[in-house]
């Protein structure tokens, strides 16, 4: 099992150019380094060919970076096209894809395995925990990292708007023992303070995140998980002062890796979650009003998808239309509409972890000794005709692209009414498909209906 809590990821390597993963393209981050990796240890591969059922797609590739590391990689993040991964040697390797002749090798702390990291969305800050529990600071264009007085952490959030990084970052953080405390990052950790305590013995906070009101910067709305069970919280003026009042959300069983994922429209407003239980995919949408201390964010959609598979997935993505989920030897895309597995990728190695930057929507996934790219392009293709099948008709317009399209769609939203005997709607419907005029005319004379065509002939 591996220890990271997934939200990042990592630069593997080539001597004369990447291959075969789009966030890196050509660019060799070892180009000007002393030291390189000989070309017995690597190999890249281009595009993997479909071999398995449900591979082919024209939404999701998958392509490789074959790399053989000095140490087993056991850990990715990534954020803002910073990429870093950990080596259980505890050496972290960390690389920004703009510059990618620049890549830094840091020793973090000599005997020690690193077993979790959390890098902010600016990549800017990046903590790092070892598994004697204590935790490290490594801000950008530093290779000297600072140890931190705090021990046992689980889980970091990370302020996700922030003008000038450079200058400092709020952060909650969670922990194994069941406490979030609320800190400044800024040259080190300026303050520390204990915010909550779920006061369940051996209850780790497993993932965490926060976000302001819109239009209101003394009003917070904050999410955490536990292996059983997902907490929500409103409440400010500040953020320390924020979760005084939680409200709970039990599920059967319990899920050591239990992670969160949030996800927003290019880095704007949270609009949805998804919560990984043991029983399923807890998920639903986050409506922000006008909400009190106890009350709810989350929207009545709230639903439990179960796993397609027999066991827990290992690690998700949440993205705009798919759950991507991870299990030791798949991945796999479930679509949030039709709640069906729609691609899949079998795989010879064991998969440990995903790894999202979606400041960029990267999406990373790594066994021991290989690392991967997913690539999402145009998810949403063919989601007008999902919302059309649902008889989410606004919806299907929303996403519609062609004239054929947005045809088909009022045309069968007019039978819908039609067959619903609403026949004023269904004339206004007829109306703008392109139906033929002697057609819509029988329709409605047969069931005795003069006056809907009265509405068709005016529109």
């Amino acid at each position: 099992m591996n220890p990271f809590e997934p939200s990042i990821n990592s630069n593997p390597f080539a001597t004369s150019e990447w291959a075969g993963s789009s966030a890196f393209g050509n660019a060799n981050p070892f180009g000007q380094l002393g030291v390189v990796p000989t070309r017995d240890s690597f190999d890249v591969a281009r595009g993997l060919s479909a071999l398995d059922n449900k591979e082919e797609s024209e939404t999701f590739s998958v392509s490789e970076v074959r790399y053989k590391p000095p140490s087993p990689i056991i850990g990715l993040v990534s954020n803002n096209n910073i990429l870093v991964f950990a080596l259980e040697n505890g050496h972290i390797i960390r690389l920004n894809l703009l510059e990618p002749a620049g890549l830094e090798d840091v020793e973090i702390v000599r005997g020690q395995t690193i077993v979790k990291m959390f890098l902010d969305p600016s990549g800017t800050h990046l903590l790092l925990v070892v598994n004697n529990e204590d935790t490290y600071y490594l801000p950008q264009n530093q290779r000297r990292p600072q140890k931190l007085k705090v021990r046992g952490v689980e889980s970091v959030a990370f302020q996700r708007e922030v003008q000038n990084p450079s200058q400092g970052v709020q952060i909650l953080v969670g922990t194994n023992t069941g406490q979030v405390y609320e800190g400044f990052l800024r040259d080190g950790l300026q303050r520390y303070r204990p915010v909550f305590n779920i006061n369940t013995e051996g209850m780790n906070i497993t993932s965490l995140v926060f976000e302001h009101f819109p239009g209101d910067e003394t009003k917070f709305f904050t999410m955490a998980v536990t292996p059983d069970r997902i907490i929500q919280f409103v409440g400010g003026p500040s953020l320390d002062l924020a979760l005084s009042h939680p409200i709970y959300r039990v599920l059967p069983g319990s899920l050591p890796h239990s992670q969160l994922r949030v996800f927003s429209v290019r880095g704007g407003l949270l609009t949805s979650f998804a919560w990984l239980a043991k029983p399923g995919i807890f998920h639903g949408s986050l409506v922000f009003g006008s909400q009190n201390p106890g009350d709810t964010v989350m929207s009545s959609d709230t639903d439990l998808l179960p796993y397609p598979e027999k066991n827990p997935a290992r690690s998700m993505v949440l993205t705009e239309f798919y759950f991507i989920l991870l299990y030791p030897n798949k991945i796999q895309a479930i679509s949030r509409l039709t709640k069906e597995v729609e691609w899949e990728k079998n795989f010879d190695t064991t998969l440990v972890s995903l790894a999202h930057d979606p400041v960029h929507n990267l999406i990373f996934f790594f066994s021991n000794n290989k690392v991967f790219e997913l690539s999402v392009v145009d998810e949403d293709k063919n989601v007008w005709e999902k919302y059309l099948q649902m008889n989410k008709f606004e919806e299907a317009l929303q996403y519609a692209k062609t004239a054929a399209q947005k045809d088909q769609i009022w045309s069968k939203r007019a039978e819908y009414y039609f067959s619903s005997s609403k026949w004023e709607l269904a004339a206004k419907c007829y109306a703008k498909s392109k139906k033929s005029f002697e057609e819509i005319c029988l329709k409605f004379i047969t069931v005795g209906q003069h006056d809907p065509l009265r509405t068709f002939f005016a529109l």
